[in-house]
């Protein structure tokens, strides 16, 4: 069981460590997944902009930022971002990127491990991507109840994680833990949040590219098309699959 986990990005995993694992990118060339991943991102942020209504927010921590591609990204609806990692070697592909990108004034990025890391009174919107898979039960609870007690009513979560297809129970392998969405879904209520909006990657994709298509019964039959077959794919294969949720933090729970 991985306790703290120093690689928490699936695609940086799978480009440096070129091996068998849950998220079979290790057979698919880098180009092509560098390119999945970006029209994945794309699809998310425009998803989650398009919840805030054109709000924008304060201050987005990215918790298991990884190399920061998700961080700099929530500069699209934030005026100041901080990405969180245990990886050094991450950070600094994250700080040379926001300096690249000329964002390096609005974009910090701190060495600390999850649930060290303070949830300042400013922090509207919390980014929890590709890193509760890797984090035992009882931590994942305190995580989130951190993060609850340290912002404000009315802030945002956003979780990705990988979860076990349907009629599939939860399993624990070498990579982490993964759970069923139901799970996860328990934790977020007990811990004061509420669903705004939850979807399988492949329907987040599908969706934006969908979105293009001026016909709404083509509209229909792409999205749906492209959501099963990737689902189907990658169930069939794995029995897991990506799911993301959007989160409010509510008073009192629901």
């Amino acid at each position: 069981m991985i306790d703290e986990p120093s690689r928490y990005q699936a695609f940086w995993r799978v480009q440096h460590h070129r091996t068998d694992n849950d998220v079979v990118l290790a057979r698919v060339p880098t180009w092509l997944a560098e390119t999945m991943q970006g029209l994945f991102r794309t699809a998310m942020l425009s998803r989650i902009t398009a919840h805030l209504g054109g709000r924008e927010l304060a201050h987005a921590l990215d918790l298991g930022c990884g190399v920061g591609d998700w961080t700099l990204g929530y500069l699209g609806f934030a005026r100041r971002v901080t990405g969180v990692d245990i990886n050094e070697t991450f950070l600094g592909v994250a700080r040379r990127r926001a300096a690249a990108l000329g964002v390096d004034a609005r974009a910090s990025f701190e060495a600390a491990a999850l649930e060290a890391f303070p949830v300042a009174s400013d922090i509207d919107f919390v980014g929890l991507g590709a890193c509760l898979m890797y984090v035992p039960d009882v931590r994942v609870n305190r995580l989130l109840a951190k993060v609850a007690g340290g912002m404000q009513n009315g802030g945002f979560v956003y979780v990705r994680s990988t979860v076990m297809a349907p009629l599939r129970r939860r399993q624990t392998t070498a990579f982490g833990v993964y759970r069923c969405k139901e799970e996860y879904e328990t934790l977020f209520r007990c811990n004061g949040f509420s669903v705004l909006d939850c979807a399988y990657s492949s329907g987040v994709v599908a969706d934006f590219v969908g979105a293009g298509i001026s016909h709404s019964g083509a509209r229909r039959l792409a999205t749906r098309s492209l959501d099963a077959v990737a689902r189907l794919g990658r169930a069939a294969k794995n029995h897991t699959e990506y799911y993301n949720w959007l989160l409010c933090r509510s008073p009192g729970g629901e």
